[in-house]
C-alpha cells in the first residue's frame, strides 16, 4: 500500500513540475519576444535614412506634419514606409500603413486623404 502511495505522491509531483517548466517556457517566450520586439524599433532610426535617398529630406524627427506626409506620397511607397516608421501614435501609423502597403498599388490620392485627416 505505502508503494503506491509513493508512486502516486512522485507521479503528482512529477507533473507539478512539468507544468510549472511549461509556464516558465512560455513566459520566456513571452519576455524574449518582448525584447526582440524592443530591439527593432531601437534600431529604426528615423533620421538616419541614406543621403541619396529621395526621401532623405522629408523627415524631419521631431514631428510629422502634412507637408512631410504629402511628400512621402508623391516620393513612393519607401517613402512612405520611411514616413510611417517615425509616425509617433500607434493608431496613426498603423492606418498609414494601411495605406501605404494598400493592395500593393500606391494611391496618390488615398495617401494624400490620409495625409489630410491626420496631421
Amino acid at each position: 500500500m505505502s508503494g503506491a502511495r509513493t508512486m502516486s505522491t512522485l507521479a503528482l509531483v512529477f507533473n507539478i513540475l512539468i507544468t510549472i517548466s511549461g509556464i516558465a517556457g512560455y513566459i520566456g517566450l513571452i519576455v524574449s519576444l518582448v525584447l526582440a520586439s524592443q530591439a527593432v524599433r531601437k534600431t529604426v532610426n528615423c533620421s538616419a535614412y541614406p543621403e541619396d535617398e529621395p526621401y532623405f529630406n522629408i523627415l524631419n524627427v521631431n514631428a510629422a506634419s502634412y507637408a512631410q506626409c504629402a511628400a512621402a506620397c508623391r516620393a513612393g511607397i519607401t517613402a512612405m514606409e520611411a514616413f510611417c516608421r517615425c509616425v509617433p501614435h500607434p493608431a496613426v501609423r498603423a492606418l498609414c500603413w494601411g495605406v501605404t502597403l494598400y493592395a500593393g498599388t500606391p494611391s496618390i490620392a488615398m495617401c494624400t486623404g490620409f495625409c489630410a485627416n491626420n496631421f
